[in-house]
């Protein structure tokens, strides 16, 4: 069986990972700079308290490795999809089913 390092970043958390799979929701490939201000137009936490792209990166990087978001690009797979319609329509219920996407990888 192969190795697998799983590492999760300090920036990441869960309220951050909600806000940015609810901002990329509408379909569209955003640039770091897109996610940050509409964040911040929507009155998110990200809005407030990420304020580099290195932090961005930081925590797009966990929704990647858990499969949520491309590898390559800025878009959710359809598992993502789901994962952010389940954040928008049951936001205490998010925490708990990324936990769990962490806890089953």
């Amino acid at each position: 069986m192969a190795d697998y390092v799983f590492h999760v970043l300090h920036n990441a958390r869960p309220v951050y990972e909600m806000d940015v799979l609810t901002i990329l929701q509408d379909g569209q490939e955003p640039t770091y700079e897109n996610i940050l201000s509409e964040g911040e137009s929507l009155g998110l936490t990200i809005g407030s308290q990420v304020k580099t792209e290195r932090m961005l990166r930081d925590i797009l990087q966990p929704l990647r490795d858990l499969g949520l978001v491309e590898r390559r690009q800025i878009k959710l797979t359809e598992l993502g999809c789901v994962l952010a319609r389940i954040a928008c329509n049951t936001p205490d219920l998010f925490p708990e089913i990324f936990h769990y996407f962490y806890y089953s990888t």
